[in-house]
């Protein structure tokens, strides 16, 4: 009897319903700053999943809650072997296969499932969770439907891990050249409720990458905005694009604004290396003195990136001309011509450097 009602009260304490929303709920707390309290919650779940009988499976709460459970990143062995042994049923159409092969990285198979689905059909919570997931597959795929389903999972399930994984990634796919209020709009949202979220480094590596291509357009005090809140190294990998960019484009003004703005960010010792370059690139561009030899010497080009050390060897050769004027002395060229180098992206830069630098000299004669 004893055995029996131990038996009874372990059965009634599995609810794997509640008990996947727990999780959830955790995760959603997660991206919203909070600590972390799911260590003991997965366990539980994965008890729960191998006492269910046959009888309980048949109950659709049940299976839609182990689908939840695999999408929302819990394990799928168990379920995989409820599946092969038809302890589960597979129902039409076949969610917890697709979340499974989606689990297990076969993403050919989960696309090929996922696909088709229409997600509307479902409860909230469920639809969020196989768009975001139905979405993230199809990028690179097809972005426009990869995006329409990205969307319907953050409007779906807003202030959860749902949302906040859906907005990385439609901002990721998105084109702020083309969509700028819906992109600045996204992002917003991302920085209003989830800047506390362990995931938002993924966010400000994609925001850099994209606005650093944008160049010098009509929105740049917009996007500039957004990364007033950004770590120091974002802040400072931005600015820094956006010097490179105007340098290239022979835009000495906006080089001597965005060099200001990454001498705020410039808190480790690689980027106060860094800025040494820019800075010299704006007294060549600002029509001061060409930088000396100590200088660019001074500069640590092991800090600098391809593109830095591209402009360091064009400083070099055009801090020599612009020195001794349009001829330069034999030991200059040949100082010049040994940092020479024949690439277009050189030879282009090079020559905006030293129109920069002529134009102005001439200006303040």
């Amino acid at each position: 009897m004893v055995a029996l009602s131990c038996t009874a009260i372990q059965a009634r304490a599995c609810d794997l319903v509640g008990s996947v929303w727990e999780l959830i709920e955790g995760q959603d707390r997660v991206v919203a700053g909070e600590t972390s309290r799911q260590a003991k919650i997965a366990p539980r779940i994965e008890a729960c999943i191998s006492s269910l009988s046959a009888e309980n499976w048949k109950e659709l709460r049940n299976y839609r809650a182990a689908v939840i459970y695999v999408l929302a990143g819990g394990g799928s062995a168990r379920l995989k072997r409820l599946l092969q042994d038809h302890t589960i049923e597979e129902k039409d159409p076949p969610l917890l296969s697709a979340s499974l092969a989606f689990a297990d990285g076969d993403r050919q198979n989960a696309t090929k499932l996922m696909t088709p689905l229409d997600v509307r059909s479902y409860p909230p919570i469920l639809a969020g969770h196989l768009a975001l997931v139905r979405g993230g597959l199809l990028i690179g795929v097809d972005n426009k439907e990869a995006a329409r389903s990205l969307a319907y999972a953050r409007l779906t399930m807003p202030g959860s891990q749902v949302e906040e994984a859906a907005l990385r990634r439609e901002i990721a796919i998105s084109d702020p050249s083309v969509e700028m209020d819906r992109y600045l709009l996204l992002a917003r949202r991302y920085q209003f409720v989830y800047s506390h979220s362990p995931f938002a480094t993924k966010y400000w590596q994609a925001l850099t990458g994209a606005l650093s291509k944008m160049g010098l357009g009509g929105h740049l005090a917009e996007l500039e905005e957004l990364f007033k809140a950004a770590p120091a190294g974002y802040g400072f990998e931005l600015h820094a694009a956006l010097a490179r960019t105007s340098i290239q484009m022979s835009r000495p003004d906006v080089l001597k604004a965005q060099t200001q703005a990454a001498a705020v960010f410039a808190e480790s010792a690689q980027a106060k290396e860094r800025m040494k370059l820019y800075q010299a690139a704006l007294r060549v561009m600002g029509g001061d003195s060409p930088p000396s030899d100590s200088d660019l010497k001074d500069v640590d080009a092991s800090y600098l990136n391809r593109e830095e050390a591209i402009i360091l060897k064009t400083l070099r050769s055009v801090g020599a001309r612009l020195g001794a004027g349009d001829e330069p002395a034999p030991a200059q060229a040949a100082t010049a011509s040994h940092d020479r180098d024949d690439t277009p992206q050189f030879q282009n830069l090079e020559q905006s450097l030293e129109d920069s630098g002529k134009l102005l000299e001439r200006a303040g004669r």
